[in-house]
């Protein structure tokens, strides 16, 4: 039996990131905080103050949300998938590829354009029956790099067992 070898260690792209959230967080306070300089002398200031900060929210949720996936790493290895996330305090779970029962990837507008999308990988596991990894850069090519892995996996599984029935047998 092969020892565990790391095949891809990483965390999701900031390519990633741009999708229509994206818009809303960076194209629509634009135009509201220029509004408010610009009717600041017609209207109550304070109103349209609020109105700037509010329309900011988008913008801090955008960058919050980038914090928390950033702080997700995934490790692939030739025999699991290893996740580990948090911001203050950490958490590890990990799936063993004979587990895994199908392999997806979706990709939106954004995505195609720039080569980027998320893998979901569907288990057996209990504990990881649905796991997303979000903002993979060239999707395609990386669901073909885990099939394979998980086939090889398959392969030395059935290897040994056949290897262990034998050694019953004797």
């Amino acid at each position: 039996m092969l020892p565990e070898q790391q095949v891809w260690l990483g965390t999701m792209s900031w390519k990633g990131m741009l999708s229509p959230w994206w818009l809303l967080a960076f194209v629509v306070p634009l135009p509201l905080i220029v509004y408010t300089f610009s009717m600041r002398f017609h209207f109550d200031p304070h109103g349209l103050w609020a109105l700037s900060l509010l329309s900011l929210l988008p913008l801090l949720g955008f960058f919050a949300r980038g914090w928390m996936l950033r702080t997700t790493s995934y490790r692939i290895t030739n025999e699991r998938i290893s996740v580990l996330k948090g911001v203050l305090s950490r958490e590890s779970d990990d799936l063993q590829l004979m587990r895994v029962a199908d392999v997806q990837f979706r990709q939106n507008l954004f995505g195609r354009l720039l080569n980027v999308g998320d893998l979901r990988i569907l288990s057996t596991d209990k504990t990881v029956p649905d796991l997303v990894i979000p903002g993979i850069e060239a999707p395609a090519a990386f669901k073909e790099m885990l099939w394979n892995l998980v086939r090889e996996r398959r392969r030395n599984m059935i290897a040994m067992e056949q290897l262990n029935q034998l050694n019953v047998i004797q």
